[in-house]
C-alpha cells in the first residue's frame, strides 16, 4: 500500500516540474505575487482538482472516452491561456487580489491537457483496493502540491526588491507567451 503512495507522489512531483507548460503558467502569477508560494499551491490545487476530475471519468467510463481527441484540443486551449496570461501579467492587469481565483483556474486547465495527465491516472485503474487508490491520490496531491509550491517559494526568494520582481515578472510572462504560442502552433493536427 505504501507503493501506491510513493507512486502517486513521485510522478506528480516530477511530472509538474518537468512540464515547462506549468512552470511558464505559474511563474508570472507568482512572480508579482506578494505571497508566491500561495500561487503555486493554489496551482496546485487546480492541477489536482482536473486530476481528480479526469481519475472519475476514466474510473466511470472504464476508458470509453476520446483522450486523444479531447487531449489535442485542449492543449491548444492551454496555450491560449498561457498566451493570455503573459499579456495580462504584461499590462500590468495582475493583481495580488486575483491571483488565488487565476492560479486555481490556469492549474485547472492545465490538469485538463495532455494525454500525460490521462496517463497518470491509469494506475488507479490496477490498483487492488480502495484504500491503494485513496493513498494513490494522496500520493499525487501531495506530490503536486509539494512541487509547485517549493517552486513558486524558490521563485519568490530569488529577488527581494522590486525593481528585480518586477523584470522576474516581465520575463516570466514573456516565457508563458512563447510556450503558449508554441502550444498553439504546435495544436490538434
Amino acid at each position: 500500500m505504501t507503493r501506491a503512495l510513493l507512486v502517486g507522489f513521485f510522478s506528480s512531483a516530477q511530472h509538474v516540474l518537468a512540464g515547462p507548460d506549468h512552470l511558464a503558467a505559474v511563474a508570472p502569477l507568482a512572480a508579482s505575487s506578494p505571497r508566491p508560494w500561495q500561487s503555486g499551491l493554489l496551482w496546485g490545487l487546480g492541477h489536482l482538482a482536473s486530476l481528480l476530475f479526469i481519475g472519475l471519468a476514466l474510473w466511470g467510463l472504464r476508458l470509453n472516452l476520446p483522450i486523444e481527441a479531447i487531449s489535442r484540443w485542449s492543449e491548444t486551449l492551454v496555450g491560449f491561456v498561457l498566451i493570455a496570461l503573459g499579456l495580462w501579467v504584461l499590462l500590468g492587469r495582475s493583481q495580488a487580489h486575483a491571483h488565488g481565483g487565476t492560479s486555481f483556474a490556469v492549474g485547472f486547465v492545465h490538469g485538463l491537457a495532455g494525454a500525460s495527465h490521462w496517463l497518470a491516472m491509469l494506475p488507479l485503474l490496477a490498483l487492488e483496493s480502495l484504500g491503494e487508490g485513496l493513498l494513490f491520490v494522496l500520493g499525487l496531491a501531495a506530490g503536486t502540491l509539494l512541487s509547485m509550491g517549493l517552486f513558486t517559494t524558490i521563485l519568490g526568494r530569488l529577488c527581494r526588491g522590486p525593481h528585480c520582481r518586477q523584470q522576474l515578472t516581465r520575463w516570466a510572462a514573456v516565457a508563458s507567451l512563447l510556450v503558449g504560442a508554441f502550444w498553439v502552433v504546435a495544436g490538434p493536427a
